[in-house]
């Protein structure tokens, strides 16, 4: 009985020391309200979904030259929205519906940073 317990508790201990499971943690959420609304004249023009990332060491992640990678990953996503041809600098084009998401584990952070485009018609 002793022996077969000791033999137990051997394969068990085994299995937790060699398997790779890691824990991930993830969050996200959505900046501003969430609202709705039905236009019958709609005085918008939808120019497309962008999305920005910026993956760092878990040990850097803090210092990435005071900026942050939630500014970093902010930043991919305004390179992206440029290199479509879009010109963030009129004053009629407006970031919607933001959704920050963070994944990381021992070792890595990784942000993404997501918006809708919109053109608003005069």
């Amino acid at each position: 009985m002793k022996k077969a317990l000791i033999i137990i508790c051997c394969a068990v201990l085994s299995v937790f020391a060699f398997s790779s499971c890691k824990l991930t943690s993830y969050s996200g959420y959505t900046v501003g309200y969430q609202n709705s609304f039905v236009s019958q004249n709609p005085n918008f023009k939808y120019l497309g979904t962008f999305v920005g990332t910026a993956t760092e060491k878990f040990n850097r992640a803090s210092i990435l030259e005071d900026k942050g990678i939630t500014y970093l990953a902010k930043q991919d996503m305004l390179k992206q929205i440029e290199k479509a041809g879009i010109n963030m600098k009129e004053g009629n084009i407006e970031l919607v519906n933001v959704v920050i998401e963070k994944t990381s584990n021992k070792k890595r952070i990784v942000v993404s940073v997501s918006a809708d485009v919109m053109k608003i018609e005069r």
